[in-house]
């Protein structure tokens, strides 16, 4: 077993090996935070979307938001420009700003939580016909209400779709809920090693129940999923045997909304 270097609280670890579920090997939607994940009528939330591209053959992210109250997306009878966008990544995320209309307001006296639908679909440049129509002017919108048949005049690879609920709520600030804080315990600035595996701690700020996903584009974690235990978890990563820099990966999900990402490098010291 080789050594570690520079990793405070970073773990060195044997195991039976990295699960190829958790390897990052084509264009993948990783993560989806709403920032706030529950808003009031009139307020906003940021969706910040991760996008890792581990081939780098250029991607483009459509985001859009869907409103169905059952009969469609409320948000098809305004401009696209109002509920969509296409984006090129920087530093692999784009953001997607959620207005929430004041005029959904009276809809809270008889649904206690009311979930908008954050969508991100992103494609290798040509792949997603209605990325160029909306670029173009010729979508109507009405094609973005009904993900499933969206989806299924698409390519299986070099397309990615992922979904993020923000939830519209009357309840006052203090009882709404939050994004889970992940906070890494360990030195994350520029992790440094040439140990085989690795064990990423992190402790987790949050009331509820507390999920971690770890994922890398090389090697591999050890499980898909990690849960939350007395506010904190430790992810298992699998170093591969040949590549200088790891980009590694962990999302936190709370199952009501609420997300987070940690993301890292790990580099093979000189």
């Amino acid at each position: 077993m080789r050594g570690l270097w520079l990793l405070s609280g970073v773990l060195l670890a044997c195991g039976p090996g990295p699960n190829p579920e958790t390897r990052l090997t084509e264009l993948r939607v990783i993560q989806i935070v709403a920032e706030p994940p529950e808003v009031a009528p009139g307020e906003l939330s940021i969706a910040t979307v991760t996008v890792v591209d581990p081939e780098e053959r250029g991607v483009e992210v459509l985001t859009w938001t869907c409103t169905d109250l059952g009969d469609g997306c409320l948000e098809a009878e305004l401009p696209l420009e109002l509920w969509t966008r296409v984006q090129s990544p920087v530093d692999e995320q784009v953001e997607h700003i959620v207005g929430v209309p004041g005029e959904l307001a009276p809809l809270l006296e008889e649904i206690p939580a009311l979930p908008t639908t954050v969508y991100a679909l992103a494609c290798e440049p040509g792949l997603c016909p209605v990325i160029d129509d909306i670029v173009r002017g010729r979508a109507t919108g009405t094609e973005l209400a009904d993900v499933d048949a969206l989806m299924r005049g698409l390519p299986i690879t070099g397309v990615s779709l992922a979904s993020r609920f923000v939830f519209l709520s009357s309840a006052a600030p203090e009882e709404r809920n939050a994004n889970p804080v992940a906070t890494p315990d360990f030195l994350e600035e520029r992790l440094i090693s040439d140990a085989d595996s690795l064990k990423l701690r992190f402790v987790v700020d949050d009331d509820t129940d507390v999920v971690a996903y770890g994922l890398a584009d090389a090697g591999g974690f050890s499980m898909p999923a990690e849960d939350v235990v007395d506010g904190a978890v430790e992810c298992e990563w699998f170093a591969p045997k040949n590549q200088r820099q790891t980009r590694l990966y962990v999302a936190f999900e709370d199952g009501e909304g609420g997300a987070a990402l940690w993301r890292g490098t790990v580099t093979l010291p000189e």
